[in-house]
């Protein structure tokens, strides 16, 4: 409000300075209300302060599990497997496995399984070792028996003694020609068996018969 009476005054005093003939009365009204004058703008307001970001909370601690009330149960133990039924006993039988060498021979050998009276091979070569050391003498025994007959095979006959050498190995060779003649087939087998004999000629002990495992013929086969 004083500004205004200031101004109006003011401009009176300029107005009676330029001479002007009639006075001019300035009537000042008071009042209230203030003069539209431009106005100063109004004073920026302070920015409102930002507000305090809201303090991040902590996270929920995590809660402890429930603990199981009751302990865990433990796996049932595996049943007992069926204990295998034992085999049933069976009593042994009185047959046995063929000696071969009789208990006193051991590597009975020879070197064909075939000879011919007139083709070749003609002659068969025999070896054996005796284990009893009273054998000082071993004997071939043989025969040969018709394959087409049904007749029952003839008793053996001995051939030759083998040769030794005091060592308690013996060895022959055996020909065709040493088949006796009313033994000499067409077509037959040739069975053997060494005999083992004792200083005195007495049997110490023989080997077990080797039957239809060598071929004699007369003819070529």
């Amino acid at each position: 409000m004083k500004k205004i009476i200031v101004l109006f005054l003011t401009l009176a005093l300029l107005l009676t300075a330029c001479g002007a003939p009639t006075p001019i009365v300035i009537t000042v009204i008071a009042t209230d209300e203030p003069a539209v004058l431009a106005t100063d703008a109004p004073e920026a307001t302070d920015a409102p302060e930002p507000t305090d970001e809201p303090e991040a909370t902590d996270a929920p601690e995590p809660t402890d599990e429930p603990e199981p009330t009751d302990e865990p149960t433990e796996a049932p133990e595996p049943t007992d497997e069926a204990e295998p039924t034992e085999a049933p006993v069976m009593d042994a039988t009185n047959t046995k496995a063929p000696a071969v060498g009789g208990g006193v021979f051991t590597d009975l050998t020879r070197d064909i399984d075939a000879f011919s009276l007139k083709c070749a091979p003609s002659e068969l070569n025999f070896t054996v070792v005796a284990t009893n050391p009273a054998i000082v003498k071993v004997v071939l025994f043989y025969r040969v028996v018709d394959k087409n007959s049904t007749v029952a095979a003839g008793a053996m006959v001995n051939s030759k003694d083998m040769e030794g050498d005091k060592k308690g190995n013996f060895s022959l060779k055996f020909t065709a020609l040493d088949v006796k003649d009313d033994l000499r087939m067409d077509n037959g087998w040739f069975d053997y068996q060494f005999v083992g004999l004792n200083k005195s000629g007495n049997v110490v002990g023989r080997s077990d018969k080797i039957v239809q495992e060598v071929t004699f013929t007369l003819d070529c086969p």
